[in-house]
């Protein structure tokens, strides 16, 4: 199986070569090395990180209990005005 290169994994994953070389020291997203030493990410790593990643979003942008229902119609558009004069 081909490997990928930074530039393309920093492309379908919407992060910066920089952000993956930081998930790739920290763990998250480890790559492989060739003899270079240049890094090299396998595709099916790649698509278990897009996966759970996207599980992350979906389950921190799900609303608890429909909470955003009970904003009223003015806390909706932020707060009040402030007139500066009073």
């Amino acid at each position: 199986m081909q490997k990928l290169a930074p530039q393309h994994v920093g492309r379908r994953v919407g992060l910066s070569v920089s952000r993956l070389i930081q998930l790739d020291r920290e763990g998250i997203l480890p790559a492989e090395r060739d003899s270079a030493g240049r890094r090299f990410y396998d595709p099916d790593v790649i698509e278990a990180f897009v996966q759970a990643r996207q599980a992350r979003r979906a389950k921190s942008n799900a609303s608890p209990c429909g909470s955003h229902e009970q904003l009223s119609s003015t806390d909706a558009h932020g707060p009040p005005a402030v007139n500066p004069t009073e």
